[in-house]
């Protein structure tokens, strides 16, 4: 943050190019979305309304539906007259969504650039041939429910009937899961091992809520519309998340053999290391995480009473994002002392951008039940209605519940790899079964970093920069990137004031040149690479280093190895091969500028960090070697 010229040869500045991170870019536009509704509906149409006026080149379809349905079931039972669940039963999801002569498959054949779909309040939440199905945990079939209606609707354009097969698995698989890569792409690579094609799988989901908190539409009653049409007000442009001023909040059961495991819990969860792991690329950017590991109601990490002296801080600020078991645990609805657990929800502050997913619970009945859940399990709605945050996955039937690895990997692509809501919510969702989605496919996020000298604490230094360029169009100093240094700069920088985050020390799967097999980083690949390798064999520690992991899977195994022997003799700027690194290579690096290995004149040599083109990243590399050789 210093006021000196800096010239592009000083070492800082290479430094600060090479190791800046790459954003990846999604690109769910609003004409690669299509709105369903249901124009016999009042809040449906209400819903699309909105929509359409942030979004008037998506496409929509009007379902017109009769709704509730009359339809029978598979048994022949015609749903009670004053039923008005939202269900919509097997056959007739078939023939509204699935079979290939109907409109809406017609639509989407012939609108082949439609990738995502949003649905609305006021259309089916459970495909199911149930009219009323036992709470339980069993897996979907006739006499349960077959499975969310934004489940399988992301689906409908392959899995015609196997989702009523038993142990037939192919409609509930996602070919998304686990991807880090923006999902047009993976449709670029239709046909390919990696690809995805046009129909395999939609990105889908709800536009619902609770009843709101507020009055939002000023009508003089709150109602489940305000709630959405909050939700769709907010989730218009990207919901800007000051990294410094929210809390990620983690609500896990007692660890084993804790005092009030056995009194609250009879399932204790088990965090797999998966968990850790993932949660760790959120330590690694400082961003402020509480695990809370009781089972009483949000209390600090490990304690057993909440203490507002240690546990206060993390919750001064709104939570971005709320892993739980959906209900305040196992016993909490027995405990007097606390909230009722059907409000468990409700006691929070959510970000805009807060994002809440339930790791066990039939939260998601409230979309077809509008009561609190069996056993008095918290509404995911609420998270959306009342704390006031825009993404909630939750499930309209037992569990059905996404990896913890996973869940942090979406969460990875939503607040750091600019993915829209839709794509980042398909890398971790479980398609054709009870998981339901709420929110805005094409909602994104844009971080707000306000320690300005990365000194792990907002304070009078970084408000003094910003307050010395108000005025100008400085970038270093425009935190939410509106092209002038203004008051709301300063507003982000008073809002997490006083604010520091530790230095955590994680592993890293990629730190400079893991990735060219160079475990010692002495830019060479040699027999002392293999010797690093060999002493980090095995997964890699939760805290420290671990170099060796050449790929970014948290493991050092045979991968690792093999890439190190592909990369043999590699030695990074020099060139000419002489073992010194001087203006020669310099020179020979400008001619090799824009080469790739499929370029006949392809030096490996000259790609210093390995990412399989020759680029300024390489020339500045050099000239920093040149520079400190000097």
């Amino acid at each position: 943050m210093s006021d000196a010229p800096q010239n592009i040869l000083t070492p800082m500045l290479i430094v600060g190019i090479l190791a800046a991170p790459s954003a990846t870019q999604a690109h769910l536009e609003p004409e690669h979305v299509l709105l369903l509704f249901n124009g016999r509906n009042a809040e449906s149409v209400a819903i699309r309304n909105a929509y359409i006026s942030h979004h008037p080149s998506v496409h929509e379809f009007d379902l017109d539906l009769d709704y509730p349905t009359t339809y029978p079931n598979s048994s022949g039972v015609v749903p009670p007259e004053q039923m008005d669940n939202h269900y919509i039963t097997a056959a007739r999801f078939t023939e509204v969504f699935v079979d290939d002569a109907s409109p809406f498959q017609t639509y989407l054949a012939e609108h082949p650039e439609i990738v995502a779909i949003t649905t609305t309040r006021g259309l089916p939440a459970v495909v199911s041939d149930n009219f009323s199905p036992p709470v339980n945990h069993s897996p979907p079939s006739a006499s349960n429910v077959w499975g969310s209606f934004e489940g399988l609707l992301s689906r409908s354009g392959t899995a015609v009937f196997p989702w009523q097969e038993p142990g037939n698995m192919s409609s509930r698989t996602n070919p998304y899961s686990g991807s880090t890569v923006p999902f047009h792409e993976r449709l670029a690579n239709c046909g390919q091992p990696d690809g995805i094609c046009p129909g395999e799988l939609y990105l889908v989901s709800r536009l619902d809520s609770s009843v709101c908190a507020i009055d939002y539409d000023g009508n003089g009653a709150r109602t489940h519309l305000d709630g959405v049409l909050a939700l769709i007000d907010r989730s218009a442009a990207p919901i800007p998340v000051n990294t410094y001023a929210v809390t990620m909040l983690y609500d896990d059961n007692p660890p084993n053999g804790s005092p009030d495991d056995e009194q609250w819990c009879t399932h204790n969860v088990k965090i797999p290391p998966q968990f850790e792991i993932a949660q760790s690329s959120f330590l690694r950017d400082n961003w402020c995480q509480m695990e809370d590991q009781t089972s009483q109601f949000l209390h600090g990490p490990n304690h057993a009473v909440y203490d507002p002296a240690t546990d206060g801080p993390y919750m001064n600020y709104p939570v971005l994002s709320l892993i739980t078991m959906g209900r305040n645990h196992c016993g909490s609805a027995d405990n007097t002392s606390e909230l009722a657990a059907y409000d468990y929800i409700r006691s929070y502050e959510a970000h805009p951008a807060g994002f809440f997913n339930s790791i066990e619970s039939y939260n998601g009945q409230c979309l077809h039940k509008f009561q609190a859940s069996p056993g008095s399990h918290g509404q995911f709605l609420d998270w959306i209605g009342y704390a006031g945050g825009s993404f909630a996955t939750g499930h309209v039937q037992g569990v059905n519940s996404t990896e913890f690895a996973l869940t942090f990997l979406g969460m990875q692509n939503l607040y750091h790899n600019g993915f829209s809501w839709g794509e980042a919510l398909y890398t971790f969702l479980q398609v054709g079964g009870y998981n339901a989605p709420v929110g805005d496919p094409l909602a994104r996020v844009t971080l707000i970093r306000p320690d300005l000298n990365s000194d792990r604490i907002v304070d009078q230094t970084d408000r003094d920069f910003v307050s010395a360029r108000l005025g100008t169009a400085d970038p270093d100093a425009d935190l939410d990137g509106n092209g002038i240094v203004d008051a709301q700069d300063l507003m982000e920088i008073d809002l997490a004031f006083g604010r520091s985050q530790p230095a955590i020390d994680v592993p890293d799967p990629s730190p400079g040149l893991s990735i060219c097999g160079d475990v010692t980083r002495d830019s060479l690949v040699d027999i002392s690479d293999i010797l690093g390798l060999i002493s980090q064999w095995g997964p890699c520690p939760l805290q420290g280093p671990c170099t060796a992991d050449t790929n970014g899977d948290y493991e050092v195994d045979v991968t690792d190895l093999l890439l190190i022997i592909n990369r043999w003799g590699w030695a990074a700027g020099d060139i000419d091969g002489n073992q010194l690194i001087d203006i020669d290579d310099l020179l020979l690096v400008l001619d090799l500028l824009g080469t790739t290995p499929a370029s006949e004149n392809w030096n490996r040599n000259a790609d210093t960090d390995c990412n399989d083109i020759v680029d300024d990243n390489d020339m500045y590399y050099i000239v920093q070697i040149i520079y400190q050789s000097d």
